[in-house]
């Protein structure tokens, strides 16, 4: 793996380690989801059907079942299909559930500058007066001060 998670083949152990199981195993594919998607295409329709339910399935792995690396896995997915179809509701839902029941529970620093980035990307696009951006505002700041080992954020966030 010479030149990262790009030289790697799209099906290896390394690629999944960094992108996840359930991720999408190439640029080319989440590329030809987003222009199907834009074109109207098969994948457009299946997709906007798929991600409710997955969502849900992801949930449901999490906070019913307690199968954290199911709910990883899903959530990962989900995100990815909603930043494919540019759907930032379900990219924020995903990236406060991709982040998991703890602080900082997301250990490698690549998932976590994801995840992230996941929800900086969604919350810099929802209503910020919404429920959702209030939840991923607080989830970020938690994050932040987490690393920091202060509460300042957390704080601000919440008042």
């Amino acid at each position: 793996m010479r030149d990262g998670w790009k030289s790697a083949s799209p099906a290896s152990p390394a690629r999944r380690l960094l992108l996840g199981a359930g991720a999408l195993t190439s640029i080319s594919e989440a590329t030809t989801i987003k222009l199907k998607c834009e074109k109207g295409g098969k994948t457009s329709n299946r997709a906007q059907e798929e991600l409710p339910a997955l969502l849900e399935e992801a949930w449901q792995a999490l906070r019913g079942q307690g199968d954290l690396a199911r709910a990883c896995s899903r959530f990962d997915h989900a995100a990815r299909l909603a930043e494919a179809q540019g759907d930032v509701q379900a990219l924020g839902e995903a990236a406060l559930g991709a982040g998991g029941f703890w602080l900082y529970e997301q250990r490698s620093p690549v998932v976590r500058a994801l995840v992230s980035g996941w929800r900086r990307r969604a919350l810099a696009e929802v209503d910020p007066g919404s429920l959702l951006a209030v939840r991923l505002r607080v989830r970020e700041a938690a994050e932040r001060d987490y690393e920091s080992g202060r509460t300042k954020a957390i704080l601000a966030a919440l008042l």
